[in-house]
């Protein structure tokens, strides 16, 4: 399997889309188009006007990196002429955090991972959690205070 990044563009516009192919099993050749509901059509109704072009080839890891990177450092969201309509943010799926400094290494995705284990096992308070739980649902934390001593009362 060959995981891989392209990029579509539409030749009278210059605009572009940005996408990776990343199913088991696919191949550069396999008919894939896109998985956006917005481009596809529009490739499909007028092939002659749109150009793909492969960007890099490789492991699934690697080919989600460079996406989100790509995305990610154009702005592709904002950017006027790109059909994407996110950076690539949100989705949990990337590893780069916001930077763009392309994949980052085994050793440093381990280093990173090592440095955050523990910092969920710190035990918390009840009032502490009474506090992020009124947080959550819209109420001031000084508000439950008073309804709580209120009701102490």
């Amino acid at each position: 399997m060959t995981a891989f990044v392209y990029k579509w563009t539409h030749i009278p516009t210059l605009n572009w889309y940005v996408g990776s192919r990343t199913k088991p099993g696919c191949h550069l050749d396999d008919g894939y188009i896109c998985s956006s509901k917005v481009v596809k059509p529009l490739i499909l109704t007028n092939r002659n006007e749109w150009q793909r072009t492969i960007i890099a080839t490789g492991s699934i890891e690697e080919m989600l990196d460079l996406e989100y990177t790509i995305l990610y450092c154009t702005n592709a969201k904002k950017d006027t002429r790109s059909f994407n309509k996110h950076n690539g943010d949100g989705i949990g799926r990337f590893s780069n955090a916001g930077k763009c400094f392309g994949p980052q290494s085994k050793e440093h995705k381990l280093k990173r991972s090592l440095a955050m284990k523990g910092k969920n096992s710190v035990p918390q308070s009840e009032e502490h959690k009474l506090k992020r739980s009124l947080l959550l649902k819209g109420k001031s934390w000084s508000k439950a205070r008073r309804e709580a001593q209120i009701n102490k009362i």
